[in-house]
């Protein structure tokens, strides 16, 4: 069976190559330029794709294997039609593809295009869901009819058949991923449902943030009882680090434990639950409080904090209603609670997170201070620079963390 291949041209005189496409179709041969170039040292010969050195990597190795994808196809189109491939044949086929494209099945794409063993069980359940939502429905699944009125009716017709939200919001997510694929692979420009809301409330206090202002509005409500107050700053220094409950004990101003970059401090702290080294962030609100208990957070259980918590958040106004989906087997559920009784020690780590991420920090960047080791590609596997230089990367980005503590009035409770 022929075989796609990708080769490089001589440099031009920009200094790069151009991509071009070499189809065997015995005894000739089709070939096809993909109007990519690329820097011969970013080309990998044994691959035939980019490298990641490449800023452009994962764009051109999806016009790549579009066109891998396209030239393989149209080969097996004419052999069950019984007719002759040839490289005008194939051409004929690849050229006029794009046109086809936006006509693309869904479900199909999502069964064709996502085949490794973690992912193809969940884009199966998916592709099943559309075709017997547009059976009943009698809707269309192209990616041209994809809106987010589909969207919207997809997900109330998901809902409808008593699917547990977390089933439905991992099918929702796997849609949108579908349609980024399709997009990058040149099959869509129709990309109007990522923007739609998955409107899937998640369980448990895992789906309570707290913006940075309330952090600052928690910090500074007045708490009689000394046990609310000391959970309540507790919680406050673990939403502006990152800490796991675990390790609020070791939060610390001593200079033994502190490194100073450009005038910032960092608490160096060995995480217990996975022993990874992190450097958190110590802002002047979370060192006025490490001061206030002696340089060190007091040790309270998981139990104790999370009950004590609740109650000083809801001293504190965090009394606004929540709602809360749930199922139990296929009987669909729907709560309201106050803020505060889904909040909870965890609640502090995705505040930071979420704030991290909101000020526009890179995701390793945010993984030396959190301690989350999964490497998205090899520059951060291969990543060796000391702290010090990561911190500079995110001085900024602090900077914009920091700024909603001090706006409006300034914080002196000490």
């Amino acid at each position: 069976m022929p075989i796609a291949r990708f080769y490089i041209k001589e440099k031009n005189r920009d200094g790069v190559c151009l991509i071009f496409l070499r189809f065997y179709c015995k005894p000739r041969q089709l070939t096809l330029s993909t109007g990519c170039h690329v820097r011969p040292a970013d080309w990998n010969e044994k691959t035939q794709r980019v490298r990641k050195t490449d800023p452009n990597a994962d764009s051109i190795n999806a016009v790549i294997d579009g066109i891998a994808e396209d030239v393989t196809s149209a080969e097996k189109k004419l052999k069950a039609a019984k007719k002759a491939v040839t490289p005008e044949a194939v051409r004929a086929m690849v050229e006029k593809s794009p046109e086809t494209r936006a006509n693309a099945d869904v479900a199909a794409f999502a069964r064709t295009h996502f085949d490794d063993v973690k992912s193809k069980k969940v884009y199966d359940n998916l592709a099943g869901n559309i075709e017997t939502f547009t059976r009943s429905t009698r809707r269309g699944r192209t990616f041209e009819e994809l809106t987010p009125v589909w969207f919207s009716d997809f997900r109330k017709y998901m809902f409808g058949r008593s699917l547990s939200d977390i089933y439905v919001a991992r099918m929702l997510k796997a849609l949108k991923t579908v349609v980024k694929k399709a997009a990058l692979y040149g099959y869509t420009s129709n990309t109007s449902i990522l923007i739609a809301p998955l409107e899937v409330e998640a369980t448990g206090a895992s789906a309570v943030i707290l913006t940075l202002e309330e952090i600052k509005t928690f910090a500074l409500a007045p708490l009689k009882n000394a046990s609310l107050a000391a959970v309540r700053d507790c919680f406050v220094c673990a939403a502006l680090t990152g800490l796991r409950h675990s390790d609020w004990g070791k939060l610390t101003t001593d200079p033994a434990h502190v490194v100073t970059v450009q005038g910032r401090k960092f608490c160096r702290v060995v995480t217990q639950k996975t022993g990874v080294v992190v450097h958190v962030p110590l802002f002047d609100l979370t060192e006025k409080i490490l001061i206030r208990h002696g340089g060190k957070l007091p040790v309270i259980s998981d139990q104790k904090t999370n009950a004590y918590l609740k109650e000083a958040a809801r001293l504190a106004g965090f009394t606004e209603a929540t709602i809360k989906h749930s199922s139990k087997g296929k009987q669909q559920q729907t709560e309201t609670f106050e803020r505060c009784e889904m909040m909870g020690t965890h609640t502090a780590r995705r505040t930071f997170n979420s704030a991290a991420r909101a000020a526009g920090m890179a995701d390793n960047l945010i993984g030396e201070m959190t301690g989350h080791s999964k490497k998205k590609n090899m520059a951060d596997l291969y990543d060796r620079r000391k702290f010090e230089a990561k911190a500079e990367q995110m001085e900024p980005y602090l900077q914009k963390m920091e700024t909603p503590l001090y706006e409006g009035s300034p914080i002196s409770f000490i």
